[in-house]
């Protein structure tokens, strides 16, 4: 006689991919030609905020915001300016945002003077 074996039904299920409690939304007037660019931001709960702008070979250009902003959406602007409020060159940039709470993204900018 063959050996059975009784066996209930087992569900396992790979949850849904975690929300983000934060994100960067993205860059608006990309190119940068004339103007300010707008960086978009969007947090769950307040939270510490570092923004900065770093040139190709990874320099701080500029930083943005080191600071608490509460929940919500928050448009940043660039000014195409660096830290001594000189223009910067005409080149492709990065836009690295950061929070205390574990946001660590990045985006390309472009300028064209």
């Amino acid at each position: 006689m063959p050996f059975l074996v009784g066996c209930s039904d087992v569900h396992i299920g790979v949850p849904d991919e975690p929300r983000r409690a934060s994100a960067f939304l993205g860059l608006r007037n990309n190119p940068l030609t004339r103007g300010a660019c707008s960086i978009d931001l969007a947090l769950s709960a307040p939270d510490r905020v570092r923004v900065v702008v770093h040139d190709i070979a990874g320099r701080v250009v500029r930083v943005i915001a080191d600071q608490r902003l509460e929940a919500g959406p928050h448009a940043l602007a660039w000014d195409g300016k660096d830290e001594s409020g000189r223009k910067v060159a005409s080149g492709v940039y990065l836009v690295r945002a950061s929070t205390a709470g574990g946001l660590k993204e990045a985006k390309t900018l472009v300028v064209l003077r």
